[in-house]
């Protein structure tokens, strides 16, 4: 063998595994960054199921709220600005192009229209958090679907569990 087909032999040699390597590495990141990603989403899955505001049933509210409800409002209405928050959060940590992503700004603007509509009309506060829930069902629903590793909960529904 020549000199020059040792030289081409060992560039092609080095290049070939230098590409193995950084494939290889990209496949390691890609299949972390979607270990990261299915674990935030069904944290905001198990975040809803476990919300005790998300059980409210519509009821029809005549005048205006005494003191049990006013609490309520306010104790609901905290629990969802804090779901609201850590979806933010969990939007922060998604990678770019996340399918996850239209879901969860989907959720967070649910939140929204809740806490938009009971600041003007506070009565309607129960019916609203039913309503809230209801929406958030078929969305987790929707999201579940399209990825079968998680796990479907209803909001609300762990809420009472006990242990």
């Amino acid at each position: 063998m020549s000199f020059w087909s040792d030289v081409s032999s060992n560039l092609v040699g080095t290049f070939a595994g230098a590409g193995l390597a950084l494939l290889s590495s990209w496949g390691l990141t890609r299949a972390s960054t979607r270990r990261t990603e299915h674990r935030l989403v069904q944290s905001v899955i198990d975040r809803l199921a476990r919300s005790r505001a998300l059980t409210h049933q519509p009821v029809d509210q005549r005048g205006p709220l005494n003191t049990a409800q006013q609490e309520d409002l306010r104790r609901s209405t905290e629990s969802i600005l804090a779901t609201r928050q850590y979806i933010e959060r969990v939007l922060a940590d998604l990678a770019v192009g996340s399918h996850a992503t239209p879901f969860l700004e989907d959720v967070y603007g649910a939140c929204a229209i809740y806490l938009r509509r009971v600041e003007t009309e506070p009565e309607t506060y129960a019916t609203a958090l039913a309503d809230l829930a209801a929406r958030l069902a078929g969305s987790v629903r929707d999201l579940c679907r399209t990825d079968r590793r998680l796990v479907d909960r209803r909001p609300g529904e762990t809420a009472f569990l006990t242990r």
